[in-house]
């Protein structure tokens, strides 16, 4: 039987009477493929006398002549980048456009401001005035607060972790636990959190099952051993200071301590009459200030 070499299929019979057919070994070149960079190269030249207009109408003869040898093999182009390799540079969204605002956003769709109410004009002026202070406490009232507000949520903290007999993992590089100021306040809510995450607080300990309100309060709550700590910094305002009694007020609430949710209702009524009378005496002070008297 007769074979094939090179897929070839042509045949060729002897001179003389014998029929029998042998294999024509035919040698074709093998097949060159073109690179990348030669096919663009090679666009480019047939087509350096003629004018290629995009749909723009745009001329694009000189552009194919400038990108002959820009193409680089097996190298991706990213978005954004130009053809020789260097991204384009994206315009800032703060850069100012002509015909537009600094402070304006365009906006795609049609918008409205709303309109300042007559009665609301007085109370506008009055929420953006900055002659009252934003801290009218002094320092003394200021340091008592916080370190009565740490205190107290120690102490809550204590009783309810004694009272349901939570295990708590004992560190041997930290002393003894028998009393609330053995531990910090954060200490303490780090403490509780790990508890309620490890689901080892059962819901009946605490005020209408709210455990997940539980640690959203201890974390608001937090922030008084900072504040107790650099004391001497920036006051923070004064319904910011009842919003922390407010919260250790709710801490213990969640934890049905009685007695640590009296003392801060007490707290923050005797707070909110100092702060009043501190504002009291700050605006006849200002009125005072012959600085300000108005000419009749």
């Amino acid at each position: 039987m007769p074979t094939h070499d090179g897929g070839s299929s042509d045949l060729e019979a002897d001179d003389g009477s014998n029929a029998a057919a042998r294999p024509i070994k035919h040698e074709y070149p093998l097949p060159r493929y073109s690179t990348a960079g030669e096919v663009v190269a090679a666009y480019a030249e047939s087509c350096s006398g003629d004018t290629i207009v995009n749909g723009a109408g745009e001329d694009l003869s000189q552009c194919a002549d400038s990108q002959k040898g820009q193409y680089k093999i097996g190298v991706p182009r990213t978005p954004g980048q130009a053809a020789g390799g260097s991204r384009s540079k994206r315009r800032p969204s703060n850069q100012v456009i002509e015909g537009q605002s600094l402070n304006r956003k365009t906006y795609k769709h049609d918008t409205y401001v709303l309109r300042v109410l007559d009665e609301d004009q007085e109370v506008t002026t009055e929420l953006c005035s900055e002659e009252m202070p934003l801290s009218t406490l002094q320092h003394d009232e200021y340091k008592e607060i916080f370190a009565s507000l740490n205190d107290l949520f120690c102490r809550t903290s204590y009783r309810w972790l004694a009272q349901y007999k939570f295990r708590i993992p004992r560190k041997r590089y930290m002393k003894d636990h028998t009393s609330p100021f053995d531990r910090e306040l954060t200490e303490y809510v780090q403490i509780i959190k790990n508890l309620v995450e490890g689901r080892d607080v059962p819901r009946h300990s605490v005020s209408d099952e709210r455990l997940n309100e539980l640690v959203s309060v201890m974390e608001g709550a937090s922030e008084i051993r900072h504040v107790n700590i650099h004391v001497s910094r920036k006051h923070k305002p004064d319904r910011r200071v009842l919003g922390f009694i407010a919260a250790v007020n709710e801490f213990c609430w969640i934890l049905r301590d009685n007695k640590g949710a009296m003392e801060t209702n007490q707290m923050y009524a005797r707070v909110e009459d100092l702060i009043l009378r501190n504002r009291r005496r700050v605006s006849e002070d200002r009125g005072k200030d012959p600085r300000r008297v108005t000419p009749e």
